[in-house]
This record gives structure tokens, sequence and C-alpha cells, in this order.
């Protein structure tokens, strides 16, 4: 498969640039658990599919952000 192109865990397959950029979104706009972007499928981002796709920083924010709804919702 071309480089440019990443397929998920569920097997939809996506531009790597475009895929960042909605993990991007998706991660700063604080949504958990994050899903698949292509329309009708519900199932979760694994954590695997970030890390290949994501910049360090920006998964360590994604790590802070769910520890953080984890523990107000185990409280």
């Amino acid at each position: 498969m071309d480089e440019d192109f990443y397929s998920l865990e569920c097997k939809h397959i996506f531009h790597s640039g475009c895929l960042e950029e909605y993990f991007n979104i998706e991660i700063n706009e604080r949504k958990f658990p994050i899903k698949c972007p292509e329309d009708g499928c519900k199932i979760d981002i694994i954590i695997e599919d970030l890390c290949n796709i994501l910049k360090p920083n920006m998964i360590e924010n994604f790590y802070d952000y769910t520890l953080n709804v984890y523990i107000n919702n185990n409280q």
C-alpha cells in the first residue's frame, strides 16, 4: 500500500495527513473515544493507530486527557 495511506483497525483506508488532521481535531475538542471517520462506522480508534499517525506531543495530549476522563469518572 502507498505510504501516504493508512488502514485503520476497522479496515477503512484514509490519507495519512487527513487522518492526522482528524485525530488532532478530535483530541483538541476533547472527544473520547475517537471513532473512525467513515460515515456509519462506529468503531473506536485503537491506540496503535493513533501512535502510528500522530506526533508524540499529540499522543501525550491524548494520554493526559484520557487519564483525566478516567479519574473524573472513577471518583
